[in-house]
């Protein structure tokens, strides 16, 4: 099953607003899976990079899991910063290149 179109990033420059946010979330969502890979000792410290959360959304017409990740603000700049050059190297012509500015 796809159980993210629904998503979106809670990011903080301090950890402990990060922590704060993620908590309150908690609060007033009901979750249904939290994989927190800050604290998973097992992965790189390079692939210690967010929390993800999987949370039940129900409406009168329509249920959903949503997606949130929380992310460190410097990791979401250098991620963003990264994907700029990816968009570069997957470009398959120069043409591709020109139609939308890149570091815009």
């Amino acid at each position: 099953y796809v159980c993210d179109f629904l998503r979106a990033t809670i990011y903080a420059a301090d950890p402990f607003a990060l922590a704060l946010a993620f908590h309150e979330f908690q609060k007033r969502f009901k979750i249904v899976r939290v994989k927190n890979k800050f604290a998973n000792e097992k992965l790189k410290t390079e692939e210690r990079t967010n929390i993800l959360v999987n949370f039940w959304v129900e409406t009168e017409d329509m249920k959903q899991i949503g997606e949130v990740q929380f992310l460190m603000q410097e990791y979401l700049t250098a991620k963003s910063i990264q994907h700029m050059y990816y968009d570069v190297a997957r470009a398959k012509s120069e043409d591709e290149l020109f139609d939308k500015p890149i570091f815009a």
